[in-house]
């Protein structure tokens, strides 16, 4: 209800600015093409301090002055062989906003002013996941997973292998600030499959193997909450969109990759905030 309330005060706010017969001349004139590279490109310019790799942006806008008010009709986003946020690496990513409900961004910070719908796909694979799981942002994440059933765990030296329908994971769950030697090895195969009604992402066919005599059931409770805590696309939203949701519409694991598709509705934090 409150994304409802936001959005239709947001699509009243951000109605285009020019006239339809503005709109035109304009578009006879070559402003609108003009103001939508000059557009696609300063976001790119800002969208390099969280990706970096081959990516490329296109901006529409309504007009070239509704752009200048911050106001435009759809943004799209390609990549291939990406880094996001120093952290993972993406095979290939697209994004598409919802052309029926308008972008307002702020003109100096290039950052949204209200909530957009979006649908996005990208690809995965084994090789990147690992390399990922590598990098000290990673690193970072891992030593301090938090989950209900213990305050904090840690995973240490993970091991992705995708297969078909199956993730396996090798690694060794310790909780934090004890000894790593204390850590106990497991080995986990699940499948990876969106939450019918609500798109949220579950483990399906859950399989953990230990040596550990003691309290496998707990571990197994720890190791599957550290998992899909981890795994909770809201974490990997860059700061002030942490209130948005994700809905997969669907997960396919195949041999060394992952594909993934899904409904994003990014809500900034401070919507209407000038």
């Amino acid at each position: 209800m409150l994304f409802s309330s936001q959005l239709a005060v947001a699509d009243q706010t951000s109605i285009p600015k020019s006239s339809g017969f503005s709109r035109v001349l304009q578009g006879l004139l070559g402003f609108n093409a003009l103001a939508g590279h000059i557009g696609s490109r300063q976001l790119e310019k800002k969208l390099h301090k969280k990706l970096s790799g081959d990516f490329h942006v296109r901006l529409r806008p309504y007009s070239a002055i509704d752009l200048t008010h911050g106001v435009a009709k759809q943004l799209t986003i390609d990549g291939t062989n990406l880094i996001y946020d120093h952290a993972l690496y993406i095979q290939s990513f697209h994004l598409e906003t919802d052309k029926k409900t308008p972008l307002w961004m702020s003109t100096h910070h290039s950052r949204l002013k209200a909530p957009v719908e979006a649908e996005f796909s990208m690809v995965l694979t084994q090789e990147g996941i690992n390399q990922s799981l590598q990098t000290d942002a990673m690193q970072k994440r891992l030593n301090d997973i938090k989950i209900a059933s213990v305050q904090h765990v840690r995973v240490i030296s993970p091991r992705i292998t995708l297969d078909t329908n199956i993730m396996t994971v090798t690694t060794s769950v310790g909780v934090v600030d004890q000894p790593v030697d204390k850590a106990i090895s497991v080995k986990i195969k699940t499948g990876l499959t969106p939450l019918p009604g609500s798109g949220q992402l579950q483990l399906t066919g859950f399989d953990i193997t230990t040596p550990a005599a003691e309290n496998t059931e707990a571990m197994s409770q720890m190791a599957k909450d550290a998992l899909e805590n981890f795994l909770n696309p809201t974490h990997w939203l860059p700061r002030g969109y942490r209130q948005s949701t994700v809905r997969f519409q669907s997960i396919q694991i195949t041999p060394q990759k992952l594909v993934v598709t899904a409904h994003l509705v990014l809500v900034p934090a401070s919507p209407l905030a000038k």
